[in-house]
């Protein structure tokens, strides 16, 4: 499955607007983001503190902001 991602601030001066990445069907938000860092390794320390989404990052999907736990 296609999804587009779109960066903001500093992520989107390393990786472009937006980014179109190939994900399994049935991946959830974290395995986006993890096949996104993969591509993009210089992000991984700006999204990710371990396995933990950092606190600042947002995800909105369909333009409405979702909560992740991890």
């Amino acid at each position: 499955m296609q999804v587009k991602i779109k960066l903001f601030a500093q992520m989107r001066e390393i990786a472009g607007d937006e980014v179109d990445i190939e994900v399994g069907e049935g991946a959830n938000v974290k395995k986006a983001l993890k096949v996104l860092v993969s591509k993009f390794p210089e992000l991984s320390p700006k999204i990710f503190e371990g396995e933990t989404l950092r606190k600042y990052v947002r995800v909105l999907i369909n333009g409405r902001d979702i909560a992740l736990f991890n």
